[in-house]
């Protein structure tokens, strides 16, 4: 019984087809999902912000749903 599902997406590009189908198969079962955005340190500060929103909108996820992470600094 899944819980939950951390979905990971490369800030830097579009979702993918198959991104978004697992996201709407995830939606059809009502498993909670959060996304993960991988990568942030190769983006500008403003430029993140900005690409963190315009993904949030595009998926249809809250902004609690989104989260912004980088191995390389460790934040997220």
């Amino acid at each position: 019984m899944l819980r939950g599902v951390v979905q990971l997406l490369d800030v830097r590009h579009d979702p993918s087809g198959d991104d978004l189908q697992m996201l709407d198969f995830l939606a059809d079962l009502g498993v909670p999902t959060v996304v993960a955005l991988t990568k942030t340190d190769k983006l500008g500060p403003r430029a993140l912000a900005a690409r963190i929103a315009a993904l949030g909108e595009q998926l249809g996820l809250d902004a609690a749903q989104v989260i912004p992470f980088s191995s390389h600094t460790g934040r997220g």
